[in-house]
Formats: structure tokens, C-alpha cells, sequence
């Protein structure tokens, strides 16, 4: 099937504007260049009929924007991950809430959040290991180690050793 008026014309404006775009995004973001000029692009094939006849300026003036929302994202991300460092997560308040001995929250709580998740998906949740991997998308190797190393801290944070149900071979 030959090509129809509009894909022949955007055919024309990515190769007579593509290197100008990726320069544009270079010089701004330089490790993200060729994915702005890319979305770039999209745009272009989306708002196909808005192109002015000289393109390049609104060509430019979407990777501008693409970059700046780009930034704004980041920063936004960066705000919340800041703020949710700072406080407390609903597992650890429910954790804490839950009447437990103090002296065992304290030591789950203590845990890296990997071995935290672990240990709490088959104590809490009933998840087998394998199930319990899975759910958080790793091996059963990998699961079994976090699993390990969270029972010992705890074993060794508590003056009694934790009654833990272990898969049955």
C-alpha cells in the first residue's frame, strides 16, 4: 500500500528536523536526548495537522515542553519520596498498632524493608516462601535468603526465639 499525503509529509519534517530536535534535547538532557526526540516525534504524528509549514520551532517548543514536564515529574517524585522518608509508612503504624509486645515490633521494625517485607508476608499474610517470592518478584533462592536473615536479627533483637511456620518440602 503506497504511502497516503500525511505520512509522506511527516516522513519529510523527522528527516529534514530530526537532527536540529535531538541537538535541542542534547544540550538540555543529554543522557535522555534520543527518548526526547522520539516523543518528540509521537507528538508531531499526533498533532500532525497543527504543524506549522516552517516546523522546527514547534518542534522545539515540544521538546521544551516534554523536557520541562519531565522535570517537574522529577521533582515532584523526589518531594513525595522525601517526605514519605520522613514519615511513617500505614505497615508500621499498623505494625505498631497491633498490641504486639513492643520488644517485637521494635526488632521487625528495625529490619531492612526487604527482609521486613519477608518476614512479614509469611507470618503475617500465611504466604508460603514460594508464594511469598512471587508476590514480591524474585526467586525462592532470594526470598529465602531475606527470609533467613530477617529471622535472625529478630531471634537475636528478642530474648525468645520467633515460633515461624516453614513450606513443606
Amino acid at each position: 500500500m503506497p504511502p497516503n499525503n500525511d505520512e509522506i509529509r511527516f516522513e519529510a519534517i523527522v528527516r529534514d528536523h530530526l537532527d536540529a530536535v535531538l541537538r535541542y534535547a542534547a544540550r538540555r538532557v543529554p543522557e535522555r536526548a534520543e527518548d526526547v526526540a522520539a516523543e518528540t516525534f509521537v507528538v508531531a504524528w499526533r498533532r500532525l495537522r497543527d504543524i506549522p509549514g516552517e516546523p522546527r520551532a514547534w518542534l522545539l517548543g515540544i521538546s521544551r515542553n516534554l523536557i520541562l514536564n519531565e522535570t517537574r515529574g522529577a521533582r515532584r517524585r523526589l518531594a513525595l519520596w522525601q517526605k514519605a522518608a520522613h514519615e511513617p509508612t500505614p505497615a508500621n503504624t499498623l505494625l505498631v498498632s497491633t498490641g504486639l509486645d513492643p520488644e517485637l515490633v521494635a526488632a521487625v521494625l528495625a529490619l531492612p524493608a526487604s527482609e521486613r517485607e519477608a518476614l512479614l508476608l509469611i507470618a503475617w499474610d500465611g504466604l508460603t516462601p514460594t508464594q511469598a517470592a512471587e508476590a514480591v518478584g524474585c526467586s525462592r533462592a532470594a526470598f529465602s535468603m531475606r527470609l533467613s536473615r530477617a529471622r535472625r536479627s529478630v531471634t537475636a533483637a528478642l530474648s525468645q526465639p520467633l515460633p515461624l511456620t516453614q513450606e513443606p518440602t
